[in-house]
């Protein structure tokens, strides 16, 4: 294989299991009502002009979530447009186009410190949420 070809090996990556990663974006999907969350500012849903492509986002980065990358609570369903938004892979002047409601953001913070809490309690070591970056 040619130099270029070749894969970058990231150090201290961990692969997602394909199968983990499948039953939670469809217990996501289900929770949600196979329905994009998101409200865009002025209060419309994507769903309403057109019929978007659905994806599950993390509403906390999934290198900070820690043992609660798997859990449905720390995602939401999305349509892609607004998953490139909340990860800004769109352009700059739609990042602030989209809201994403209160208590989903709590669910997954509150998930993320239920495992944090279950960690520290059996002795392992334990980066606290406040320190990490959250979607808001």
């Amino acid at each position: 294989m040619p130099r270029a070809k070749k894969p970058i090996a990231f150090r201290n990556t961990k692969r997602r299991d394909p199968k983990k990663a499948s039953a939670q974006r469809e217990a996501v999907l289900e929770r949600d009502g196979f329905r994009c969350v998101a409200l865009s500012v002025d209060g419309l849903r994507c769903w309403d002009t057109n019929p978007p492509r659905l994806q599950c986002a993390h509403l906390i980065r999934r290198r900070a979530c820690g043992d609660a990358i798997y859990d449905p609570d720390v995602a939401v369903t999305l349509c892609e447009l607004d998953h490139d938004i909340l990860d800004h892979r769109a352009p700059i002047a739609l990042w602030d186009s989209i809201v994403i409601p209160s208590e989903a953001i709590d669910r997954a913070e509150a998930c993320v410190r239920r495992y944090e809490a279950d960690r520290a309690s059996r002795g392992l070591a334990v980066v606290p949420l406040k320190n990490r970056e959250a979607v808001k």
